[in-house]
């Protein structure tokens, strides 16, 4: 057994960030357990590893996120807490089994004729805009409204703050750096943090006042074996749901377009026939995932592919080189709609950290897609060279989408 090579590649380098994939590829073939920068940070790159990690929660802990969600440079009022996604058992287990009691398929259901609604409005004014010659941008003109509509009426931000102020909080998480920042972009984050978790807890003071029937009061209400969740954790629940519920759906919507702009043929075949929709954004799912690296902490001495983690490592877990594994998904770097296992991607995770509003997701996708082939059948994009892609090596997705609709 050895210790982790050390290639020479950053995950934080302009080469990465512009194509992940070919990095992926390299490592899996050569270095499926490696150190890479930042940091000197261990990353498992192959579907065998990636599974087993993201399984045995004992040995690789969940709080491998605290380092990101509470930085030690951060104050004290904005450091995030993690809840349930940088926890492990009992505490995983009490609050996952609450927010299950809350996240019940009704409240999903109700979701429907918003969905609905958000959609066909925006569909009608790209229909203007494309038929006055004026440019679409499909970040600002359909994913961030639609997502946005939902996930506010889910944690009751529509109420309290504007859809910029959401975008202005989720770009200031998705760029919190390893390392500490200068002392002004601290100020400028901290005021962020602290105005968001204002937010938050006026909507929780809200509920416990005037109850009422959505997602929020049944969290408020929610028990398990006679415990409540506190005010505190009922603030990073709505933190959790916020911030993962909304840039990652986000983000597969838009590569769901520029996968129908790169490949015309489907969106007749789609149009043809909606009830592939589903297999559609599964393959998206695998092929482009909006979130490429968890965190993760080992507890314990661990092999995998013959090189030997030690106890007390950081370890990013690559789920998107997992996804493109040749080993459990044959020519894995084709886009193919009939991928007979594209739903053992890992783009919701797997093991008792798979994303709890999964189900959510995928109907907001589907009646997104639904709404949209309805009315156009050609769509078209630049290159994935010539977009703006986040600055993350943990995620990934365009700050722009201009699109030519038919």
């Amino acid at each position: 057994m050895s210790s982790p090579p050390r290639p020479g590649i950053a995950f934080n380098s302009a080469a990465h960030l512009a194509d992940p994939f070919a990095t992926y590829a390299t490592l899996r073939a050569r270095y499926p357990v490696c150190r890479v920068e930042p940091d000197g940070l261990c990353a498992i790159t192959r579907y065998d590893d990636v599974q087993f990690a993201m399984r045995r929660h004992d040995i690789f802990s969940s709080s491998g996120f605290k380092p990101l969600l509470q930085p030690d440079w951060l104050s004290e009022e904005c450091n995030r807490g993690g809840f349930m996604l940088a926890e492990d058992p009992p505490d995983h287990t009490k609050h996952r089994a609450i927010v299950n009691k809350a996240f019940v398929t009704r409240v999903v259901a109700e979701l429907i004729p918003l969905m609905q609604q958000r959609a066909g409005e925006l569909v009608e004014a790209i229909q203007e805009k494309t038929d006055a010659g004026r440019p679409v941008d499909f970040v600002q003109d359909f994913s961030y409204p639609y997502i946005g509509k939902i996930i506010g009426r889910i944690t009751g931000t529509e109420e309290t703050q504007t859809l910029e102020e959401i975008s202005d909080w989720i770009a200031h998480l998705e760029t919190i750096p390893p390392t500490r920042p200068d002392d002004a972009y601290i100020e400028e984050l901290e005021a962020v943090l602290i105005k968001q978790n204002d937010y938050f807890r006026s909507i929780i003071r809200d509920r416990r006042a005037t109850p009422r029937a959505d997602l929020v009061t049944a969290l408020v209400q929610a028990e398990v074996d006679g415990q409540k969740l506190t005010d505190d954790l009922l603030r990073q629940s709505l933190d959790l749901f916020l911030g993962a519920g909304f840039q990652t759906t986000i983000q597969t919507l838009n590569h769901a377009i520029m996968q129908l702009a790169r490949q015309p043929g489907l969106m007749h075949d789609l149009r043809s026939a909606p009830a592939l929709i589903p297999a559609f954004l599964e393959e998206v799912l695998r092929f482009n995932p909006p979130g490429h690296c968890v965190l993760r902490k080992t507890m314990e001495s661990v092999t995998l592919s013959g090189v030997t983690l030690p106890a007390g490592q950081y370890v990013l877990v690559v789920v998107a080189s997992a996804n493109r594994d040749p080993e459990h998904f044959p020519d894995p770097d084709t886009f193919d709609i009939a991928r007979e296992n594209a739903k053992q991607h890992m783009a919701f995770g797997y093991g008792i950290h798979a994303c709890i509003g999964s189900n959510l997701a995928r109907l907001e996708l589907k009646i997104a897609l639904e709404t949209i082939l309805q009315r156009f059948s050609e769509v078209s994009c630049p290159a994935d060279a010539e977009l703006p892609w986040i600055d993350s090596f943990l995620s990934r997705g365009v700050t722009q989408l201009p699109l030519r609709f038919q």
